[in-house]
């Protein structure tokens, strides 16, 4: 009887695989219930994106062949706004690592400590980032 329902479910998750595709299937177990922020991990991930296109691109020292400059002043002033965002919480954040080393949470100051790293060289990215756009744009 077992091994008659272990063939049914085999055959079940073969065929949901073969008509949904691999995502459809993760898609379709994913139920309504799912709690908000559980939701976000795919904006987390796009965010990791970002970050890593933006510094590939800073480190490379060009633009991708495709950037068009139609673009240029929209991606300024994201840019720009970003710097601004990245500044206020950059102090913020710097407020509370020193809060927390003063209070003896080591562990606490050293994680806040390399988000204030990464932050600050996503940053420098950016400024690297607009200087390309502004030397290739005007």
């Amino acid at each position: 009887m077992k091994n008659k329902m272990s063939a049914k479910i085999a055959a079940g998750a073969l065929a949901g695989i073969s008509v949904l595709g691999v995502a459809g299937v993760a898609g379709a177990a994913t139920t309504s219930s799912t709690p908000h922020h559980a939701t976000q991990v795919g904006h987390q991930s796009r965010r990791g994106e970002l970050v890593t296109r933006v510094h590939s691109i800073a480190t490379s020292g060009a633009l991708p062949t495709n950037f068009s400059c139609t673009k240029a002043a929209t991606l300024q002033s994201k840019i720009s706004t970003a710097e601004t965002k990245i500044d206020a919480r950059l102090s913020t954040a710097q407020g509370r690592e020193q809060a927390a080393a003063a209070a003896g949470q080591s562990a606490k100051a050293n994680l806040i400590a390399n988000r204030i790293a990464k932050a600050t060289q996503f940053k420098a990215d950016l400024v690297t980032v607009s200087a390309l756009i502004t030397a290739k744009c005007g």
